[in-house]
């Protein structure tokens, strides 16, 4: 049988039949093979399975390790894709696609200075431009590197490449609201990509409190989802509460339509992570002190005061939401039990000032120096508070992690609490680290969303640690 002349004319039984036999008897090329045209059959599965075959029969193979990182990238599977590379990468046989493959999974599971060094290891081969300033693009988003970014969608779209979706999220992210929905006005009739990007536009249209365009896109966007949707109709409306019934009674927050990570699912009518705060709460007794660092507008708080009757001590330096959250405090009567003392201070490895930008009501960060609008702002170290119990610490800064950490070294050493930790991917590496120096271990990782993994760690000698 003349395997290719089948494949070419896509008689995809026959080529199977051929094949697997030789497939089950060991023969890498005939898995290898089968992967991709299961790939062709539209089959990810089979694909994804005939694809680790190809790898197991013989690991040296390159094409066999293309197929296979092909199939787990392609199908999301980041951890594996890594886990795998990290196994063979110190091996000679690898070329520069497999480094590449292997940088774009630990980027896709927030591990960015391995992703660096899987690059450089491409060093010594020979450059494809297209391709190599798309992994370069990853690796300056993964780094939050906005211009650097954007320069380099610029120079792909020069030599031609498509790119005009990236840069719709390339300015969301970067904070040029204003970027977004002109980006979004010029392209959208004629780029279905960016057509398919309305929610974004929206979204970056209520950061901007323009109604007049929140307006024109409610009626034009298909397809906008539920909660953002509620999103702009109450930003219309002048919608002051929104209300989340928990377990025993109704929360009241402000409504803040320009804060989207913590509105989008209040309008929908439950606490922002609500899955997570429900297992953490399983780790927590009432009566218990709840150090919240980065409380926001006091979803954790509420959270951990109401429903599960703890002792929240609560840090936010951005003023618009410190202002916020001494409202949810007071409208939900939960001033006894929180303790609202330190807000306008960001908390971080000393104390004085910091130089912080406060992007959006949702997106605030510290910056190399004063320019660009950045504001000084007071910081402390948990340890200069000498805290008496703390038997959770939930973190949630915006890249600031490793500051927090390293001012909160008697907290960690003395009080041993359990600690919930949202870390920005270039933090990744140092953040794990200082757990391990202070003798904790991972409970839970959630590295599914792209510019960060949600981690909660325990003292390595209780009863969740592996000692």
């Amino acid at each position: 049988m003349d395997i290719r002349k089948a494949i070419e004319e896509e008689r995809w039984a026959d080529v199977v039949a051929h094949l697997r036999p030789l497939s089950d008897r060991g023969g890498s090329d005939a898995s290898n093979d089968l992967a991709i045209v299961f790939r062709r059959m539209g089959q990810p599965a089979d694909e994804l399975f005939f694809a680790h075959r190809a790898f197991e029969q013989n690991r040296l193979s390159s094409s066999a390790l293309n197929t296979l990182f092909r199939a787990l990238l392609v199908q999301g599977n980041f951890q594996t894709a890594a886990r795998i590379y990290r196994d063979v990468r110190g091996e000679r046989q690898l070329n520069r696609v497999h480094h590449i493959n292997g940088a774009i999974a630990l980027i896709r599971i927030n591990r960015v200075d391995e992703a660096a060094e899987a690059l450089e290891r491409t060093a010594g081969f020979p450059l494809a431009e297209a391709s190599d300033l798309k992994v370069d693009l990853l690796m300056a988003q993964a780094r939050f590197e906005h211009d650097r970014a954007l320069a380099l969608l610029d120079r792909l779209t020069a030599m031609g490449e498509d790119v005009e979706t990236q840069r719709t999220s390339q300015l969301f992210a970067s904070g040029d609201m204003a970027a977004v929905v002109a980006h979004y006005d010029a392209k959208a009739p004629i780029h279905p990509g960016v057509r398919r990007q309305g929610k974004t536009a929206l979204q970056a249209a209520i950061a901007m409190v323009d109604r007049d365009r929140v307006q024109r896109y409610l009626a034009e966007i298909s397809a906008v989802p539920a909660s953002t949707a509620a999103l702009a109709r109450g930003l219309l409306e002048g919608r002051e509460t929104v209300e989340i019934r928990g377990g025993g009674r109704t929360w009241r927050f402000p409504f803040v339509a320009t804060n989207f990570s913590v509105a989008l699912p209040q309008v929908a009518g439950g606490f922002y992570e609500q899955p997570a705060l429900e297992a953490l709460r399983a780790l927590v007794r009432p009566g218990q002190t709840v150090v919240d660092v980065g409380a926001n507008l006091g979803n954790h708080t509420v959270y951990f005061a109401g429903e599960a009757g703890c002792r929240v001590v609560a840090f936010e330096c951005n003023p618009r939401m410190a202002d916020h959250l001494r409202n949810t405090i007071e409208m939900n009567g939960l001033g006894g039990q929180v303790d609202l003392s330190h807000l306008g201070k960001a908390v971080t490895s000393y104390v004085g000032e910091i130089p912080f930008q406060f992007v959006r009501d949702d997106y605030s960060f510290v910056t190399p120096g004063t320019e660009h609008g950045a504001t000084l702002t007071p910081c402390l170290t948990l340890d200069s508070l000498a805290l008496p119990e703390c038997a959770l610490l939930k973190i949630d800064v915006d890249g600031g992690e490793p500051g927090v950490l390293e001012g909160a070294r008697d907290v960690l050493a003395r009080l041993r609490p359990t600690v919930s930790i949202e870390v920005l991917n270039f933090n990744t590496r140092r953040v794990l680290a200082l757990f391990e120096a202070y003798g904790y271990d991972i409970l839970r990782e959630d590295s599914r969303n792209e510019a960060y993994s949600d981690f909660v760690f325990v003292p390595r000698e209780s009863a969740l640690g592996r000692a």
